[in-house]
């Protein structure tokens, strides 16, 4: 007979790994349209990029305050509030008259974002066991890296066929959707607060401030090691089709298949990747080999306008070796977070995500506006490579860590 607490976990770690689906698929709701809007609304690539950067500079900011208040309030809370916030913002920019309008809904959506990884970690680390915690995390990435790769499909397929308007309104019902299931099991959701006591004065509770946990050199380099790979990120995610229609002359639809095809290629990787370090193969030489692998083959996509079909490839091979990378990278976080502040370490370590993020719109749109289609996929290469030192730095710095907070790491 199956124990009853193994189905219970399951449901929480499946509840987390569909919430993190509908970020990252809300997430790409305006990339595979962005020629679509472009055209209706007569504005450029540029202007069109400062929308992205408002969402994400939000998603940022709001990440750090997100991780203060699931240590307060708990992070179920704010999961259900995110999404649906998220979900509603982005059904009423199918409806906006003009390109102003997205500015302040996509303020709302980046709100509703900045509660995903501190809520999401802070669950997973309090509810499941220590000998189901790797499955469970590597479901939170494998959710999320579906959502990216249905995005190009799901909402690009049907702007192309439909509309932008059609393809933005389908991704706000699905993520109202994904919002209603997390909503109805939140039962599963509900995470224990945890207290951590000083061992020689029980009574006195150990939670490291937001300002030491700041201070901490391998929480300044693991929050940029996630800001060099959001700005890979935002190239292919983001901008990747649009580089393609550009740069390559594929049709748009051709473009976002393309996308799609790198953005499953991730997933591969992830798996791949989690089987090679359970083997016994050591999650930092499996980090740093994906990465200079991965790296590569970007640069190589945008050495030449090379054939729309082995560009292709060669960023699915590059998403592939970005995809092997999750592991390694989660992995790192757990070792650097500070015990007793999961939310507060897990809010400002992701919130490097929305760095890149918030950078990357800027100079994606310039080089298209500029007809330089083929120097985005260099540029994200080039933060690939960078992502390297960061990494190997923050290894380093975190024995450093647990000293600087009397063995408070974990």
């Amino acid at each position: 007979m199956s124990d009853p607490n193994e189905r219970f976990h399951g449901l929480t770690i499946g509840t987390i790994g569909a919430a993190h689906f509908g970020s990252h698929f809300l997430q790409l709701s305006l990339a595979p349209i962005l020629p679509l809007i472009r055209d209706d609304f007569g504005v450029s690539f540029l202007q069109l990029s400062w929308v992205l950067t408002v969402f994400y500079a939000t998603s940022g900011i709001g990440q750090i305050v997100a991780g203060i208040l699931v240590d307060r309030f708990g992070p179920h809370r704010l999961l259900m509030v995110g999404i649906t916030l998220q979900s509603l913002a982005v059904l009423a920019m199918a409806i906006v008259p003009d390109y102003h309008w997205l500015f302040p809904l996509a303020f709302i959506a980046g709100l509703g974002n900045s509660v995903y990884h501190p809520a999401d970690l802070s669950i997973l680390s309090r509810r499941i066991p220590q000998h189901r915690l790797g499955r469970a995390l590597a479901t939170h990435v494998i959710g999320g890296s579906i959502g990216f790769a249905a995005a190009p499909l799901v909402i690009g397929g049907l702007g192309a066929a439909f509309g932008w308007r059609v393809g933005l309104a389908s991704a706000g019902v699905v993520g109202l959707l994904i919002a209603a299931f997390v909503i109805a099991q939140r039962h599963a959701l509900h995470a224990p607060h945890i207290e951590h006591h000083d061992e020689g004065h029980p009574h006195r509770k150990l939670s490291p401030s937001f300002l030491a946990i700041l201070s901490l050199p391998v929480i300044r380099l693991t929050f940029l090691f996630f800001a060099l790979s959001s700005l890979n990120g935002a190239a292919i995610m983001n901008f990747g089709a649009t580089a393609l229609t550009e740069g390559y002359e594929a049709t748009l639809a051709l473009a976002n298949v393309g996308i799609a095809i790198a953005l499953g290629a991730s997933i591969v990787g992830t798996f791949a990747s989690g089987i090679i370090i359970d083997r016994g193969t050591p999650h930092r030489v499996v980090a740093v080999v994906a990465l200079v692998a991965g790296g590569a083959a970007c640069l190589l996509a945008g050495a030449a306008a090379w054939p729309i079909l082995l560009v292709i490839a060669l960023l699915a091979i590059a998403e592939f070796f970005f995809g092997a990378t999750l592991p390694p990278r989660d992995i790192t976080v757990r070792e650097a977070v500070p015990a007793g502040s999961l939310g507060k370490s897990f809010g400002i370590v992701y919130s490097g995500l929305d760095a890149g993020q918030l950078v990357g719109p800027v100079i994606y749109g310039f080089l298209l506006d500029r007809s330089l289609p083929q120097l985005v996929f260099v540029v994200a290469g080039l933060a690939m490579l960078a992502m390297v030192p960061t990494l190997t730095g923050a290894w380093r710095k975190r024995p450093a860590a647990a000293k600087t907070l009397g063995g408070g790491a974990s």
